[in-house]
């Protein structure tokens, strides 16, 4: 199973802050994970990662994918990473 259709914990996951409704998701809303139902999360923002360093670029900027957001669960400060296809909106 691909790493992007669950969830992972890693110490340091990079990602770009989002606020308010961007591409459909609320990221100042909470949030379910498909196949981990009884956890409230809330997203953080876009997964992040540093591209291979080239000659050319002397400061790599991050660059964001939108198809994994990083999650955090209500009480906890750990970033997961999850398919943004998972997320389900708690009312």
């Amino acid at each position: 199973m691909p790493v992007v259709n669950w969830l992972y914990n890693m110490s340091q996951i990079n990602y770009i802050r989002q606020d308010g409704v961007v591409k459909g998701i609320d990221f100042d809303g909470r949030f379910r994970v498909k196949r981990w139902p009884a956890v409230a999360v809330v997203a953080m923002g876009y997964f992040a990662e540093y591209p291979e360093p080239s000659e050319e670029d002397q400061e790599p900027e991050l660059m964001s994918d939108e198809s994994r957001i990083v999650v955090v669960m209500v009480g906890d400060d750990k970033r997961h990473i999850v398919a943004a296809s998972d997320l389900i909106p708690l009312n």
